[in-house]
């Protein structure tokens, strides 16, 4: 089922994945996509006979959210839900990944606002892209202590991405 929604940077597709291999799939809710992109590594993820389990919006990883942070004077925690929880194998060992999916403009530090931009759009630009790098930093050292890899995949990523797991 696939269903238009708004976000700042226009529509973009969601609804729930239906898997051919259903017992790959090891998420406790069911696996719902958010993009065009997030869609498309489900559909390799569950057909890969690289990828041994794979779960959406799993684990949660507490991390210090700086705008809130900022706005009350105080340390707040969230949950931070990677993309993907994926246990992959080569054929001679398994190895995990958590992998997070994003647009490649949400990767990069966002332009100031001016010439054409408005105000509001550049401060929401630094905020998600100050939401981001937190959740990414955090996640790095949850997969280093783990010893698990962690990756973030964009649009420019995606192809090279999904081979690699195929």
């Amino acid at each position: 089922m696939l269903k238009k929604s708004s976000n700042p940077y226009g529509k973009c597709w969601k609804g729930v994945f239906e898997a051919r291999n259903p017992n790959k799939y090891v998420g406790k809710e069911a696996a719902i996509f958010r993009s065009r992109l997030e869609r498309k590594v489900m559909s390799a993820l569950d057909t890969s006979p690289h990828v041994l389990q794979w779960a959406s919006e799993q684990p949660l990883i507490p991390y210090i959210h700086p705008v809130r942070t900022l706005q009350e004077g105080k340390q707040v925690v969230w949950n931070y839900h990677p993309d993907f929880l994926i246990k992959l194998t080569d054929g001679n060992k398994t190895w995990i990944e958590l992998v997070e999916i994003k647009p490649a403009k949400q990767t990069k530090m966002p332009l100031p606002w001016g010439k054409g931009r408005s105000k509001k759009l550049a401060e929401y630009e630094a905020e998600t892209y100050a939401v981001n790098i937190a959740k990414w930093e955090r996640a790095i050292q949850f997969c280093e202590e783990k010893g698990w890899k962690f990756r973030i995949v964009t649009e420019q990523t995606l192809d090279a991405y999904i081979r690699s797991i195929l």
